[in-house]
């Protein structure tokens, strides 16, 4: 499986930084367009910047359809989502330092 990834490196890289700061950039502008608040915001940023989940793989693999790629993509987009995630919690939290004692109740 590995020397496959050495093989997609590129698009691997181009599909996870789609994943992982395209996405989540366009969900942002969603909510600033419909002026969702602070806390809807996070959770839409949040949502489009978790990891490609394992169901895609299992399609990839069903309909034979680079499963060694979409295996690759799933890897690279969930060691890329650990430091998403952190990052976006963090300047989320320096944003609005209220916002996760809205989550907490």
């Amino acid at each position: 499986m590995w020397s496959n990834i050495k093989d997609y490196w590129k698009i691997l890289s181009v599909m996870s930084f789609f994943k992982m700061v395209i996405c989540p950039a366009i969900a942002y502008l969603v909510s600033v367009l419909l002026h969702l608040s602070n806390l809807e915001t996070f959770a839409l940023v949040l949502m489009a910047a978790v990891p490609s989940p394992k169901t895609a793989y299992i399609l990839a693999e069903e309909y034979n359809f680079e499963p060694e790629l979409m295996a690759g993509h799933i890897a690279l987009t969930t060691v890329i989502g650990v430091a998403t995630i952190f990052g976006l919690i963090l300047f989320a939290s320096s944003v609005d330092p209220t916002l996760f004692k809205a989550l907490a109740g």
